[in-house]
């Protein structure tokens, strides 16, 4: 499309043949990696300077650089199912770990029909929006129908790195889009198993519901496993759990955690569930040890976690956006008006955000419906398993990549906009704060940093801090919210010897 192909670079291979000597060429893929990463880098930023999130400079990136773009890489590393889209999906599975390990089961207690009600609007609005709208450009039910469950799915790793951005991962809030999320993602999945039955033109129930019991099977198993892990973990104690899991020994640890989450997602693709609940659950699971999340942001943290979820949305998301689909004139305004259905389908969802006589209510409303907006990589994925089928064709899918790409671009705009309501005295539950002298933990628990932590435990006390609640006395550590450190591992406070 730009005119400007790696192809087109002369190599030193092809004036040395036969010798091998293909360093010129390395030497190219070398500077196109480094100014594909510093450009999403770059563009990352100015985005959050216009009050967006990084991710949206990211995508446009990828779509630059695309297999229609500008040819700095060779072609087959652009391609979707390249190299740089397989070792892109490593930072989404980075970022949906994340999620499930900080994910709070007790919302499922406390509000599990809020959340169900909440991730089924997700599903039905898009699709009862989009068939009219369809139906109004001159396409057949069919084609509208399906154009609709292009439009059901929300982005798992979108969300968790939006709330991420914002620091609400770990809130009320943050906790009850980032579980409606998954269960949109999972139903998402039983949506594609229906279209792939339509596009076999035979019907099957048991292919339809295959997905959706294997993947209620493999979140009670993941439940199971980690009330078990839990009970381990408690007899253990917490000097065994300080022995193996902190220190010198994290990263024999993360080789444990790292082969069981790839283990739980293989699994759970082969099941006939998503491999991306597997990755989730998994998180789930290793949630149990009070240590797990500190190793991982010691192990990952800011040196691993940004780079790799860069190259996810700029390669795997970025790549996947045919632009010469969205460049014809014919199909424009046909998606720009099944984008503005695409955003108010998941927009509603944000009415099971609490009650409608709950102070507060229409802000978090418009909240929590825009965090729901974004699509990802599984809708892109639908949108191509349908056009290959035969269900969606050229114009209907220019539409659905149009919806795709705006509410994507849109959402987190959205969300960002209406975050800045939001009152700034109150802290947010589970915010990170360190204000004179005061200390609040990931567990939004209040102490005093001066000798003596009230819930908390400085000075050898923990009151209301231990496992189960009981005291905690540890020479030269400290328990802190269920978790362990050492005193030269322990973030923001020091521990004085006993």
């Amino acid at each position: 499309m730009f005119g400007v192909s790696f192809d087109e670079v002369p190599t030193l291979s092809k004036s040395l043949e036969g010798m091998g000597d293909n360093t010129q060429e390395v030497l190219w893929m070398i500077i196109g990696m480094t100014t594909l990463m510093w450009c999403a880098w770059a563009a990352g930023h100015i985005t959050e300077k216009f009050g967006g999130p990084a991710l949206v400079g990211e995508i446009f990136v990828g779509m630059l650089f695309g297999p229609d773009g500008i040819g700095l890489l060779p072609k087959y590393m652009r391609v979707v199912g390249g190299p740089l889209d397989i070792i892109g999906t490593t930072g989404l599975l980075i970022l949906v770990y994340e999620g499930g390990l900080t994910t709070n089961l007790n919302m499922f207690k406390t509000h599990g029909p809020q959340v169900l009600s909440l991730a089924f609007t997700g599903i039905i609005m898009p699709v009862v929006f989009a068939v009219p709208v369809m139906m109004l450009f001159g396409f057949s039910f069919l084609e509208s129908f399906t154009s609709g469950t292009v439009l059901c799915s929300t982005a798992i790793a979108f969300t968790v790195r939006l709330l991420q951005d914002n620091k609400l991962l770990k809130t009320h809030k943050g906790q009850l889009i980032i579980i409606s999320a998954v269960i949109d993602d999972i139903m998402s999945l039983v949506v594609l198993a229906v279209l792939n039955v339509i596009g076999q033109h035979h019907f099957s129930l048991s292919k339809i519901l295959w997905p959706l019991w294997t993947s209620a099977l493999i979140f009670l198993l993941a439940l199971g496993m980690k009330k078990l892990l839990g009970r381990v973990v408690e007899d253990c104690g917490e000097h065994c759990l300080s022995k193996y899991t902190t220190g010198r020994m994290i990263p024999l640890f993360m080789s444990f955690v790292t082969t069981f989450t790839l283990l739980a997602t293989y699994g759970s693709q082969r099941a006939g569930s998503t491999y991306l609940l597997g990755t989730y659950m998994a998180g789930i699971v290793l949630s149990a040890i009070p240590t797990a999340e500190d190793a991982w942001e010691i192990s990952v943290g800011d040196a691993i976690r940004p780079w790799f979820s860069r190259l996810f949305f700029t390669a795997t998301v970025g790549f996947a956006i045919p632009l010469d689909a969205l460049v014809d004139p014919s199909n424009i305004a046909c998606g720009f008006v099944l984008t503005l259905a695409a955003i108010a389908g998941k927009f509603l969802t944000g009415a099971w955000s609490g009650s409608p006589s709950s102070p507060g209510y229409m802000l978090l409303f418009v909240q929590i419906g825009s965090a729901m907006v974004g699509r990802g990589e599984l809708g892109f994925v639908v949108a191509k398993m349908a056009l290959a089928m035969g269900l969606l064709h050229e114009a209907s899918f220019s539409a659905c990549i149009w919806a795709l790409l705006l509410a994507t671009i849109l959402g987190p705009f959205m969300f960002q906009y209406f975050l800045k309501f939001d009152k700034p005295s109150k802290k947010q539950h589970g915010e990170e704060n360190q204000t004179n002298g005061h200390y609040q933990n990931n567990d939004g628990i209040n102490g005093e940093i001066n000798g003596h932590q009230t819930n908390g435990g400085v000075n050898g006390h923990q009151i209301n801090g231990g496992i189960d609640g009981q005291p905690a006395y540890i020479k030269q550590g400290i328990y802190q919210a269920n978790k362990v450190y050492t005193t030269d591992q322990a973030p923001l406070i020091s521990v004085p010897d006993i």
